[in-house]
């Protein structure tokens, strides 16, 4: 049985598919789970040049500053930390905003992904 048109429907089929794919590759990025790693300081420093944090303590919770000076007020029971308590991790992306994944889980997990 010939089916008439087969090679434009075989084409067309690839097309989608390589379309799917490369709009999967760009939102993957920002659907899951990015470990931010922030610098903890006693003072903010404008022209530090690294990702800062600082504890406040009559807030409970750490000002996070990124090196573009972006801000976030963080509760100290968000955040996770490495290397001895120097490093503050917080985590960020769509799927950590919306519950996808779980905000209880370990960070040692997510950075082998």
């Amino acid at each position: 049985m010939k089916v008439k048109g087969l090679r434009w429907w075989i084409i067309g089929l690839i097309m989608v598919i390589t379309i799917i794919n490369y709009l999967d590759r760009g939102t993957l990025n920002y659907m899951w789970v990015a470990n931010i790693e922030y610098q903890l300081v006693n003072d903010i420093q404008a022209d530090f040049g690294e990702n800062q944090a600082q504890f406040l303590n009559n807030d409970h919770a750490y000002l996070l500053v990124s090196k573009r000076g972006d801000t976030i007020l963080q509760k100290a029971t968000m955040v996770n930390f490495k290397d001895n308590g120097k490093i503050v991790v917080n985590r960020q992306g769509i799927a950590y905003e919306l519950g996808i994944v779980d905000k209880r889980q370990n960070i040692e997990r997510f950075s082998s992904m």
